[in-house]
């Protein structure tokens, strides 16, 4: 329900859900994901083949379990972007209003998940990057059931 201060677009393979479990063993499925604005700010949109439906389903079901609990819906989202994304613009206004250990925590947050040299741990999706984004988002709607 804010100002869209990020534009991302990508496509991955699932590795890990929200809750650090290994959900993808065949490395094939992909998942897509994108901002796009709305009449009232904007949105944080995930899509995928029925092919993909082994890992993407697994991980968008522990996204709206972790984000229907007390979990900060906007920290989960803004931390799977960094961590998932290489298609990201940031507006200059959102980057220059951020301390300089909050640009840095994302930019080593970057550096580590596209590293061919690290490992990228299980539990990614679950720490670092929060309080940053300010995001509030008003609904989650799916259609998994």
């Amino acid at each position: 329900n804010e100002a869209l201060s990020i534009v991302f677009s990508s496509v991955f393979s699932p590795d890990y859900d929200f809750d650090a479990n290994d959900i993808n063993s065949r490395n094939q499925d992909l998942l897509s994901f994108s901002s796009a604005p709305t009449q009232d700010g904007w949105s944080f949109i995930f899509s995928w083949h029925k092919n993909s439906d082994e890992s993407c389903l697994k991980l968008i079901e522990s996204l709206v379990k972790k984000g229907e609990k007390d979990d900060n819906l906007g920290d989960l989202l803004f931390r799977f972007l960094i961590k998932s994304c290489e298609n990201t613009a940031f507006s200059p206004i959102f980057w220059e209003s951020l301390e300089v250990s909050k640009q840095n925590e994302i930019s080593k947050a970057i550096t580590n998940t596209t590293s061919p040299f690290i490992a990228i741990p299980m539990d990614y999706l679950q720490k670092d990057l929060g309080g940053i984004s300010k995001w509030n988002f008003k609904t989650i709607n799916h259609n998994l059931n």
